[in-house]
């Protein structure tokens, strides 16, 4: 259960589905002190999808950051290492969970974090040059 307090009331919650949608936003639905369908008690939180691994389309260079605060609980590559698309640079632990941080392109990995380092949301973890460049 999770208990969430809204302008002076306090609510305890009885159901919370989260899933994503055909676009990526995070949908999360909270039913507070009730029973799922019953609208009268029903929030909906839209959590937009946010590309964090790719400054810019057109780049040879893709940026990857943090996608929220958390702690780098490990770092699965080496400076100057060669990796492909979609392979797991960076793990973060964020809200008591793991998130797992992928190379957005195949390229050479340039590091800027190091393991049990504390990150924000949209902190530079590493880039990923093409290769050759």
């Amino acid at each position: 259960f999770m208990k969430v307090k809204v302008d002076d009331n306090r609510y305890r919650s009885g159901n919370v589905s989260i899933h994503k949608d055909t676009t990526g936003n995070t949908i999360i639905d909270v039913w507070m002190d009730g029973q799922m369908n019953e609208e009268s008690t029903h929030e909906q939180i839209i959590l937009p999808y946010i590309d964090h691994a790719s400054a810019s389309s057109s780049s040879s260079r893709p940026i990857v950051t943090a996608p929220m605060p958390g702690r780098v609980v490990k770092v699965l590559v080496k400076e100057g290492q060669t990796v492909e698309a979609g392979e797991t640079l960076v793990i973060l632990e964020a809200m008591k969970m793991e998130h797992v941080v992928s190379a957005p392109t195949k390229g050479v990995v340039s590091l800027f974090c190091d393991e049990n380092a504390n990150v924000s949301e949209g902190t530079k973890l590493a880039e990923v040059s093409s290769d050759g460049e």
